[in-house]
Parts: structure tokens; sequence; C-alpha cells
């Protein structure tokens, strides 16, 4: 994915761990001016045709403070066994010119196919480093067995919210929302509910930092359970670009309809996390978890609670609660007893409204 990598205050040079690495250099200028001169990082890997199929993930880290560089993280499901990453446009600051700037370039193969990192064997891992870069490199990766534990965090995250007013014209509508990655077309959250009031919140957490987004919503305005290209049912898009922190955007109802192309639900590889009424669900913790985790709500008020286990294909593998409770509070404990280790999907519904949220178990 394209991303805008901020302004640094450390350089960049190139110094490489892994063996079968080579490298060459150059450098440009770009109109920031005379004071900071534009780097960029040229990643070539060959021999990868074992990994054909499979998602490869690559990021910097700055060995200087510790910390990632900001929107440097790459994702691809590699197509051939010869491929390459780029890192366009990493301003070095003219103070550092002389220092460089020093980092790891850390990748890793989703050999099981689980979508997380584990340690090597499980999924293959290497390192290379790079020390004192001041003007732009390429390097050349060849597969091999020298794995190493790179211990790939989870991505920065922020919250988005979305401020919802004059919505009268669809009270007693159904309304459905979700938000999507605009280069990669995942989803990251969608939710669905009966619109109670003029105005409302949706809140989803955990939205990664450094990515441009869209938020799809639509009233099913013909009531047909379906949605239905405007002007049949009143549809909108709002588009989120580097995303940075925790943000929150306001939209007021207009006739300024978009055509979204709404897709069909599904629970696998769907991932909500939403404040809205007539609930709000929390993500479980811990989570990942072993043997246990606690799944915790609030409602607005009185409803009839259904909370439901899916595993990753969608089938419900467990009920973990069903009731009628009133305002207030709640926490239900989901145990991992009689369960695979894997990502699975809980659902809390109230009939008018339902929520989904990922999970993962590990032993």
């Amino acid at each position: 994915m394209n991303r805008y990598i901020s302004t640094l205050r450390l350089g960049i040079a190139l110094m490489l761990l892994m063996p079968f690495a080579t490298f060459l250099t150059g450098s440009q200028y770009n109109a920031y001016g005379e004071d900071v001169k534009m780097l960029n990082l040229t990643a070539n890997f060959t021999s990868f045709n074992f990994h054909v199929g499979q998602n490869f993930y690559i990021r910097l880290f700055n060995i200087n403070t510790g910390m990632e560089v900001p929107n440097s993280r790459r994702e691809m499901k590699i197509t051939q066994q010869d491929f390459t990453v780029k890192f366009d446009s990493i301003p070095l600051a003219k103070e550092y010119w002389g220092m460089g700037f020093s980092f790891n370039v850390d990748f890793w193969v989703d050999v099981n196919n689980d979508d997380m990192y584990e340690p090597p064997p499980a999924d293959h891992a290497w390192r290379v480093m790079i020390q004192n870069m001041k003007n732009d490199t390429s390097f050349s990766f060849m597969h091999n067995t020298n794995f190493v534990d790179v211990k790939w965090p989870a991505p920065p995250t922020a919250k988005l919210y979305v401020n919802f007013t004059d919505m009268s014209p669809h009270i007693g509508q159904t309304f459905h929302f979700r938000v999507w990655h605009q280069m990669s077309g995942e989803e990251h959250g969608r939710k669905s509910m009966v619109i109670t009031g003029a105005s409302f919140t949706v809140g989803f957490d955990d939205v990664e930092m450094g990515e441009a987004y869209n938020i799809d919503f639509y009233a099913d305005l013909n009531k047909n359970d379906k949605y239905d290209p405007p002007p049949a049912d009143h549809a909108w898009r709002i588009q989120i670009g580097n995303l940075m922190a925790d943000s929150t955007v306001s939209f007021s109802h207009n006739t300024k309809f978009s055509d979204i192309k709404w897709p069909d639900s599904t629970l696998a590889g769907v991932e909500n996390d939403i404040v809205s009424f007539p609930f709000l669900l929390r993500q479980n913790y811990p989570n990942p978890f072993n043997n246990s985790s606690l799944i915790s709500f609030s409602l607005q008020d009185n409803q009839n609670v259904k909370i439901e286990l899916f595993d990753e294909s969608g089938q419900l593998v467990k009920n973990i609660m069903e009731g009628n409770l009133s305002q207030g509070d709640y926490q239900f404990e989901v145990n991992s007893f009689g369960l695979m280790p894997g990502i699975y999907y809980y659902r809390l519904n109230t009939g008018s409204s339902q929520e989904t949220k990922k999970m993962i178990i590990i032993k």
C-alpha cells in the first residue's frame, strides 16, 4: 500500500545482517526545499517460490528511538517468486545528512495462514539492518532459512467516530454502515440498527493508523432488507485519508446520495467495534487468550440479549448467553474448552440491532 511517511528527524544508511543481500545507492530532492532530502528505499526479494499464495508483511523499525517508523507497514499476497517492495519519499532533515538514519527492516510470511504472527518456524521471518542511509537505497534479499523472531507487534490504531444529525427522515428504518480500506478493499467493520432518533453516534475502534478509509452507510428506505442504489435507498460515502489519531467526523442528512455498491454481509473477515444506540459492545479481554476471556457490554435500556460465538467460516459453535437484561453494564465469561486455536467472532443481538467482534484463541 502507498503510505505517507511523516517527517523523520533521523536519517538512514545501509548494513545487512542477513546473507545473500547486496545494495546500490542514489539520491534525490523534492518540494520540501534544500533543507530536506527525500529518500527512497527499494527492497528486491527473490526465490520466494515456496511462499507463493501466502501473505507477506514488512515494516521499518527505528533503531535509535525503538519505535516503528510511522506508516511504514506493507502487506501483500505473494503472487510470484520474485517481487519488489518500495518505501517512497522518506524525508531526511539537513542537520542529519551527515549521520543518516538507522532502522531494521522486519518482514515475515504467514506460513500457517492464520492471519497472525507466530515465531519461526511456524511463520518464516527475517530481519535486515540498515544503518546511516544518506541516499536512495536498493537492496536484494534471497530466501533462506536463517529465520529471526521479529516479535511482530499489532499495528498502531485509533478510534474513528461518526456523529449523525438531522436523520429524522429515516426514523424507523434500518440503517447500515461499514468502514473499509480504500487501497485493499478490506472491510474493517459494519453494523446494522433501527434508527430511533434524529441524532446518534457510531464509533469504530482499533482502526489502523496511517491508512485511508471509506465509510459507507445507507438507510433502507424501501424496507426490502437489501441494498438498492439511490434513490430507492438513500446512501452516502465519507472518505477518510491518513488516519493519524482518534478522529470524529460529523454528518448531517442531505440528498447528495452515492451508489456505494454495498456488498453482502459475511462474518468471516469482518471486525466491528462500534458505539451506537441501543448498546455498546466492547472488545473481549484478554485477547488473544488461552483459557478464558471476558465479554463486556452496556445497555441503554431493557433489552432481550443473545450472545453467540462463530468460527472463522461463520459456523455457530457456542451460545454464550441469552435472556432479558435491564439497563446497565454487564460481563460474561467465554472459555475455550472444546475449541481449537484460531479466529472466532462473537455477536451480540438484541433483535433490532446486532454487532460482531473478533477474538483469537491460542493454546
